[in-house]
């Protein structure tokens, strides 16, 4: 396969990107899944270039700082995402810790591996969606994902992102990392 073309070698791919940021501006990376064109936003893996997990909400891109406290807010109904660099071959494992989010959050858990295969142990992105089921919340909601060494129940880092679903009730501190949304 040569780098001009996609994995399907259909089209040049400077020409699908060009097509697909028409058709979506934040979707101008795509990267296979199974033979699927899945869109990642690039503005996701620009960042993910420079932090190892990112949340995208409202078309914005959030580094999620690893000892920070990241806070974002979402209206009512809203789903968010967060990506994550993943490579399962390596045997560390993402995992998101369910118990703050029980009966709040559904969370769908997508990879994206490389475009390239005949590339193995590329590695890939991990895409967490949370859909929200309730309406509102009465604070925020601490929303963590830990990445797992191979073998080991002990958490090699964990980077937790705080979400408000609805009206935020607090003044936001100037020691806090985030977007506000």
């Amino acid at each position: 396969m040569s780098e001009e073309q996609d994995f399907t070698g259909k089209m040049p791919v400077p020409l699908k990107e060009h097509i697909m940021s028409i058709i979506n501006p934040m979707a101008t990376r795509s990267i296979n899944s199974g033979g699927i064109w899945n869109p990642i936003p690039l503005k996701v893996l620009e960042k993910l270039n420079e932090n190892p997990v990112v949340a995208w909400s409202d078309g914005m891109a959030i580094p999620v700082r690893e000892k920070a406290r990241n806070l974002l807010d979402i209206k009512p109904g809203e789903s968010f995402s967060i990506f994550v660099k993943d490579n399962p071959s390596t045997g560390y494992h993402w995992e998101v810790d369910t118990k703050a989010i029980k009966g709040i959050f559904n969370v769908r858990d997508t990879f994206y591996g490389s475009p390239d295969p005949d590339v193995e142990g590329a590695g890939g992105v991990r895409k967490f969606t949370f859909d929200p089921k309730v309406a509102s919340t009465d604070d925020f909601v601490p929303i963590t994902l830990i990445k797992y060494p191979p073998g080991s129940p002990e958490a090699a880092h964990g980077y937790t992102m705080e979400v408000f679903i609805g009206e935020p009730p607090i003044a936001y501190s100037d020691k806090t990392v985030g977007c506000f949304i």
